[in-house]
């Protein structure tokens, strides 16, 4: 059986995979405990339609210190129809 959620750290090289998820839900959160070690960008893709769902995560202390600002701290940003070297940018 695939797992149909797979988790990447966007990096200035490139992609990393870090792990893969059973759902969104879950890819998320661990996005969330992630970001607490390693803030930055992650990409899932979703195996099953192709769908890619880019999430800015910041670890706690610069959650805290963008408090108040016009700056999303945990925006969500789907990309549908685009082949994955186009959502990376390559």
């Amino acid at each position: 059986m695939t797992i149909p959620f797979d988790i990447f750290r966007m990096e200035a090289k490139g992609v990393l995979w870090v792990e893969s998820a059973p759902t969104l839900d879950h890819a998320k959160s661990r996005v969330e405990e992630l970001a607490k070690c390693a803030p930055g960008e992650y990409l899932l893709l979703n195996h099953a339609n192709g769908e890619k769902v880019v999430i800015k995560a910041f670890g706690l202390d610069e959650a805290l210190s963008n408090q108040g600002k016009e700056q999303s701290v945990d925006a969500t940003d789907v990309q549908k129809g685009t082949k994955f070297s186009q959502a990376m940018g390559v």
